[in-house]
């Protein structure tokens, strides 16, 4: 969590003011497919090395490849994806109806329902139709605390071995498995899990203020063994793929920082839960022929060579994950998609290219 993060949800709980209970079974219907039911046909083997080296003029390759090595058996098959959408009474009932409500907005923006709530204890529940959104007031001071984003990241000053005495890591998780199941979300999927230990966080505890100067006064009174909690960070995953939904165009990157499941849980219970753009899959029976990666390359390779820049660049990673892309009908083809991080040498910044696995062609 960062203030970046706080920021963003801030300003969706202001845009709001400004502007049927699905059965266990149901939920179980929408996981996906698994490939080995798919009809088997012959099919090319992929061809992606562990890792990739080359020279160009003014880039080179030392690239790192990171992709399931479970796919080199199993294969990927033509997918497609609706969103999942929430049950609001459910969401409701369960997450505050125990709560004095103290205030309610609903507004319909671009034919979607947008609800959202305030306790007189200010916590905090957002809900539209496929997205969701609860804060607690002592959120915060975890987020002075622990940061998954990158220009301010911390997160590995944390155990992902560690559990606590109130509960384990997987019992939690199950627990929330179960309670997002019946509000109408299937997380189930590739998770990891930080364990927020109360030393750490009142070691790392920063706030700033207005003027951009430390503010002491915003820190937690005290910490102790009853703060301690769980940070899980989760993505979808599909036939052995992390999938990524680039919100808006937004947040494409593979990343924790851009993961659409979060939720923090202590011995109290749950302190956040920020869950957005999750899909049900539809698998068919079609496999997917992937470029050889080295075509892949050369599609980058090309693309760097015709710059006219001072600059050299250098290929550090390529991460191969499932992207959707949204049709006209509000469903969405869920492409296998390259995502290369590339550092320019004379600024020594990086960024993201986004590749096509299976025309070669450029995702922008």
């Amino acid at each position: 969590m960062k203030k970046k993060k706080i920021y963003l949800i801030l300003i969706f709980l202001i845009s709001l003011t400004a502007c049927s209970n699905k059965a266990s079974n149901q939920i179980n219907e929408r996981k996906s497919q698994d490939v080995s039911e798919a009809v088997q046909e012959e099919r090319e083997p992929y061809q992606i090395p562990e890792s990739y080296n080359k020279v160009g003029e003014n880039i080179t390759f030392q690239t790192e490849i990171i992709f399931n090595q479970k796919i080199l058996e199993t294969g990927l098959y033509y997918t497609t994806g609706t969103l999942q959408k929430i049950d609001y009474d459910k969401a409701f009932e369960i997450l505050f109806k125990d709560k004095e409500t103290a205030s309610k907005e609903e507004h319909n923006i671009d034919g979607d329902n947008f609800v959202s709530y305030q306790s007189s204890n200010y916590e905090d529940l957002s809900i539209s139709s496929d997205s969701l959104i609860y804060l607690t007031p002592e959120h915060i001071y975890y987020s002075h605390s622990f940061s998954e984003y990158d220009d301010d990241y911390n997160a590995n000053l944390y155990s992902t071995d560690l559990d606590f005495d109130f509960a384990s890591k997987e019992e939690i998780w199950t627990k929330m498995i179960n309670t997002m199941n019946e509000i109408g979300y299937d997380i189930d999927g590739n998770y990891t899990c930080y364990s927020l230990d109360y030393k750490t966080l009142k070691q790392e505890e920063y706030a700033m203020g207005k003027d951009g100067k430390e503010d002491i006064s915003a820190y937690k009174p005290n910490w102790s063994e009853d703060d301690n909690g769980y940070f899980f960070i989760a993505h979808q995953e599909l036939q052995n793929c992390i999938v990524q939904y680039p919100i808006e165009d937004v947040f494409e990157k593979v990343s924790e920082q851009n993961a659409p499941i979060k939720i923090l849980y202590t011995k109290e219970g749950v302190k956040l839960i920020d869950i957005e753009g999750l899909f049900d899959f539809q698998v068919s029976n079609e496999y997917i022929n992937l470029l050889p990666f080295e075509e892949i390359a050369n599609h980058i390779l090309d693309k760097y060579e015709m710059l006219l820049s001072d600059s050299t660049y250098e290929v550090t990673k390529a991460e191969l994950y499932f992207r959707p892309i949204k049709n006209d009908n509000g469903t969405y083809d869920i492409l296998p998609t390259w995502q290369f991080t590339i550092k320019d040498n004379l600024t020594e910044s990086e960024g993201d290219t986004f590749i096509n696995a299976i025309t070669g062609e450029e995702i922008v």
